[in-house]
């Protein structure tokens, strides 16, 4: 009786534990700090973490579950990691955030692939100025990309987010990369795609409006951006 009377001690604690911190991660958001603490804890201002969460917001996976972390919490924890380079469990108790080391660990390896292939618009650039132009170009392909993306899941609906989530991503890769030459024969011969398949709900995709905001990244990141600029926008 002893090791079953332990166990339900076990669970009730657990859940206890999760309750805890679901109610602080509802309660806690980072956006209500005094501006100055914000740029203590996490070394950007509030305007440079909106539009960082708004630039990686499509490269990081919402939670399938309640629970899990949301992409504004990812975010959070990765740039008060960056600030302190401490412990990683420090980053998910330290502001009340309530998240395990673990799913802290995950996130902000997740955030860090995400940020070190982020070509970001240049702030406030001068008009008609290479700059400038980069900016456009830049909003005009994400824009075309993120409306391919929408065009391949409507053609194959195994590319829905909840269909691939059963495979291990290099089955999901070669997935993507077959279904894009389907699509692209598909286009050749066109054939239109099917758009009153109401099989699955259809995921809506807007058109990215220009960000006016420049995230901090390595200086790799930054070389890159200005030979783009020279290379093709001078």
């Amino acid at each position: 009786m002893l090791p079953i009377f332990h166990q339900l001690l076990r669970r009730q604690r657990n859940n206890r534990l999760r309750r805890q911190r679901e109610e602080m991660r509802s309660e806690c958001d980072p956006f209500d700090l005094p501006d100055n603490r914000f740029k203590e804890l996490f070394r950007l201002n509030k305007e440079l973490v909106r539009g960082l969460i708004q630039l990686l917001h499509p490269c990081l996976e919402q939670p399938s579950l309640r629970r899990g972390i949301t992409v504004d919490a990812k975010i959070f924890c990765a740039l008060r990691f960056y600030a302190t380079g401490s412990y990683q469990r420090s980053c998910g108790e330290e502001w009340n955030l309530g998240f395990s080391q673990t799913s802290v660990h995950r996130a902000i390896r997740e955030v860090t692939t995400a940020i070190e292939y982020l070509l970001t618009p240049f702030r406030n650039p001068v008009p008609n100025s290479p700059e400038s132009r980069y900016n456009i170009a830049h909003v005009r392909a994400r824009n075309c990309i993120e409306r391919t993306f929408g065009l391949l899941k409507m053609r194959f609906r195994c590319l829905l987010k909840e269909r691939t989530a059963r495979y291990n991503p290099n089955f999901v890769a070669n997935l993507v990369k077959a279904c894009a030459v389907l699509h692209n024969m598909c286009i050749r011969e066109r054939i239109p795609i099917n758009i009153n398949d109401n099989e699955d709900n259809q995921e809506q995709y807007e058109e990215n409006q220009q960000i006016n905001a420049e995230p901090e990244h390595g200086q790799q990141g930054i070389l890159k951006r200005q030979r783009i600029v020279e290379d093709y926008f001078q």
